[in-house]
């Protein structure tokens, strides 16, 4: 039976999702998230298109790949002007609080002015509010920044 996570229901196109690139084994998606507001936040979301659970099960080539895919990324970020500071995080597994814990991803975050060290306590307190008032991410301006990305890559 195939893995059914979300991840890998989008690399066999069984869930429709606007891939802003596909580089060897990899895809970088745009993260479908309320908090998400650019050019002040953007979030991206690199994950392999095989099954792997963690960073230690992917063979070499596509841990090789990882940073190619990453660095990219950063560099489209940079040339659509969206590219002020970053964070990279990937959680992994279940005690790491991973909204998707059985599939191995990396974010890239971008901080926009005024982020910085409250960047946690910020990105918390809209997830709370966007949790509590069930606010939907506005999927056109997610669009519209992919595309944006997508033209400087």
């Amino acid at each position: 039976m195939e893995p059914q996570d979300i991840f890998c229901k989008i690399a066999r196109g069984e869930i429709k999702s606007d891939k802003i690139l596909e580089y060897f084994n990899w895809m970088v998606l745009p993260a479908i998230d309320p908090v998400v507001d650019p050019p002040k936040y953007v979030q991206l979301l690199v994950a392999p298109k095989g099954h792997y659970p963690d960073f230690q099960s992917l063979p070499e080539y596509a841990r090789n790949s990882h940073d190619e895919v990453i660095f990219k990324m950063l560099r489209a970020l940079e040339r659509s002007g969206m590219l002020q500071g970053y964070l990279i995080e990937s959680h992994v597994g279940k005690a790491s609080g991973a909204s998707f814990p059985d599939h191995f991803h990396t974010h890239i975050i971008t901080l926009g002015e005024g982020c910085g060290r409250e960047y946690s306590t910020e990105l918390n307190r809209l997830k709370k509010y966007s949790e509590k008032h069930k606010v939907k991410p506005d999927i056109a301006i997610i669009n519209e920044t992919a595309e944006r990305i997508k033209q400087n890559l």
